[in-house]
């Protein structure tokens, strides 16, 4: 499907990039429009365990790896948003955040590896 490696480096930079882009953007405007930081950091927080689940069911690596993107993206979000989010939460963010970190990890040395994403 892609030609060399660097096609496959490019496709995930520009996956990382798109990501962050867009939940930096949303961060920015909930801390810009809301004082109510727990409930948006909340909501950040919500989105980065869907796009976590999303990513575990998907069977495209290429789509694995965008989706664990957007997942560590909401949750490094959340916790600039909130910097108390695992008191607010009771949940061990920055845990999790590795977890996803690992889990985007793998699915980027799978690509890097020569396996071509399913269809």
């Amino acid at each position: 499907m892609f030609t060399s490696s660097e096609d496959r480096a490019l496709i995930q930079v520009c996956a990382v990039v798109t990501a962050v882009t867009t939940v930096m953007s949303i961060a920015c405007k909930l801390v810009v429009e809301t004082p109510q930081l727990v409930s948006k950091s909340s909501g950040l927080l919500e989105r980065a365990f869907h796009w976590r689940d999303v990513a575990r069911s998907e069977e495209n690596m290429l789509l694995r790896y965008q989706h664990y993107a957007m997942a560590v993206a909401f949750v490094r979000a959340a916790m600039e948003v909130h910097s108390d989010l695992e008191h607010a939460a009771g949940v061990d963010v920055a845990r999790e955040c590795r977890r996803m970190e690992q889990a985007m990890t793998t699915v980027r040395e799978t690509l890097m590896n020569g396996s071509a994403p399913s269809s």
